[in-house]
């Protein structure tokens, strides 16, 4: 992954509001994101029985990092529907990355997990594998 323009690029727009120990960021609006995990497909092969459900961590900067997680689906691993949605708020976007995990609820084991750079996002319907 390549240095994004706040730390590099003088003509950035953060170039100067950009510090990393600042908690407060005064002059500075966040983009609000908003993010729906609608249904899964054969979440957990191996097991028939579980009850999956999906953590999202968005891994940044102190202040943008944030934990969700779904309700389980209880006993259907083939088709699990979530329909929940969770917002965000960032303030270094070129900075954050989503991690999507399917997790076992009983024993929190990790069954999959995919790490995309925030900005990678795109309006719509999209499908992670």
């Amino acid at each position: 992954v390549l240095k994004p323009p706040v730390l590099w690029d003088k003509n950035c727009l953060m170039y100067h509001l950009f510090s990393p120990l600042e908690r407060e960021m005064e002059n500075m609006e966040p983009a609000i994101y908003s993010l729906t995990i609608v249904s899964g497909q054969n979440v957990c092969p191996g097991n028939s029985v579980g009850s999956p459900c999906i953590e999202l961590d968005l891994l940044g900067m102190p202040l943008d990092s944030c934990h969700f997680r779904t309700k389980p689906i209880h006993r259907n691993t083939l088709n699990p529907m979530w329909n929940e949605q969770f917002l965000f708020h960032v303030y270094f976007e070129d900075l954050a990355f989503l991690r999507f995990a399917v997790v076992e609820n009983n024993s929190s084991a990790v069954t999959a997990q995919r790490i995309i750079p925030l900005k990678a996002l795109k309006r719509g319907y999209r499908h992670l594998q």
